[in-house]
């Protein structure tokens, strides 16, 4: 997601005008180094601290935007770009709950502004708050039915929250729009066979594996694992698990597949070292407890079992899903 600039908005001063340019043409090491030249002799102008928190932003360094921008926001408490600038660099590292805040804020301060309401839409998406998330996204979309991005949020919510046609509709009007999503391809994919369509699931999922973006993308392998995996093909099953897991070692969700896997190939030992992973990679996962509960009565393991029972009941109402299948 590209970051919501002041200079798009505001004529620029003569002092930040060479920046401004830079900028605008894509050159931001370059536009970063007058900004930065500018704040030492104005370290707490908000301007320039969005200037450049937006010049690391677009370079991928997401640690200094988000420093520049909170010493926006701490400066200009009111300044939308600001709470955007932050809250959308909070989203670039992973931390949805955190940005929000600062997204709400910055949609009181500047209701209208669609950057400003993708960005918290995509951010209530992402923490699976399905209400607020729909709410603002279907807003969105019916402001503006060309909003691809705005349609794949939409869609990945509805899937996550096991509403699967209106995740594939959603997914279509954004492939539609942008077909070289690879996210939205893997969704619809899944999608297509929660839906009971297992050729199409599958001619699509054969298509996504051939493309290279998508082959590095551990969530396709994961969504095939599935789909491998519900149709009984279990020993091509665990290859895609694996392939998943090269890509992404210590990610809970693919262990807690592989375990799952593998204690229906019968590999019930294998499937404890997996299951134990995930739990330590994700404490409060319910359904990775449940199934090293399963696993430990298999093995004959009583007390390890009574353990992950008794931690079952005391959290029996788990914690909201993030993101993950």
């Amino acid at each position: 997601m590209s970051v919501w600039l002041l200079l798009c908005f505001l004529a620029a001063s003569p002092d930040s005008a060479t920046g401004d340019r830079l900028y605008a043409s894509g050159e931001f090491e370059r536009a970063a180094v007058i900004y930065r030249q500018l704040l030492q002799e104005s370290p707490r102008d908000a301007l320039l601290l969005i200037r450049l928190g937006s010049t690391q932003y677009q370079l991928g360094l997401f640690p200094e935007a988000e420093n520049l921008f909170r010493r926006a926001a701490a400066t200009a408490p009111g300044s939308a770009q600001a709470q955007v600038g932050l809250g959308t660099s909070l989203l670039a590292l992973g931390r949805s709950l955190d940005a929000i805040p600062f997204l709400e804020k910055a949609v009181k301060l500047t209701p209208l502004d669609r950057m400003a309401l993708r960005a918290l839409g995509h951010a209530y998406q992402m923490e699976n708050d399905f209400f607020k998330g729909e709410h603002v996204l279907k807003s969105l979309v019916a402001m503006d039915p060309g909003d691809a991005e705005s349609w794949y949020y939409l869609g990945a919510l509805h899937y996550e929250n096991n509403y699967y046609l209106p995740a594939l509709e959603a997914l279509n009007a954004s492939l539609e729009l942008q077909p070289s999503n690879d996210r939205a391809g893997i969704y619809k994919a899944g999608a297509l066979f929660q839906l009971g369509r297992n050729q199409q699931a599958a001619a699509l999922f054969a298509i996504l594996i051939d493309t290279r973006s998508a082959a590095s993308n551990p969530e396709l392998w994961l969504g095939y694992a599935q789909f491998l995996f519900e149709t009984e093909k279990l020993k091509p099953s665990l290859e895609a698990i694996n392939r998943a897991l090269v890509l992404s070692p210590d990610s809970a969700k693919l262990r807690f597949w592989r375990a799952r896997i593998l204690l229906s190939l019968g590999d019930a030992r294998n499937a404890e070292t997996d299951a134990q992973k995930a739990i330590q990679l994700a404490p409060w996962l319910p359904n990775a407890h449940n199934l090293l509960m399963k696993i430990y009565r298999i093995r004959g393991l009583d007390k390890e079992a009574e353990t992950e029972a008794a931690w079952l009941v005391e959290h029996l109402s788990g914690k909201p899903k993030r993101g993950g299948r």
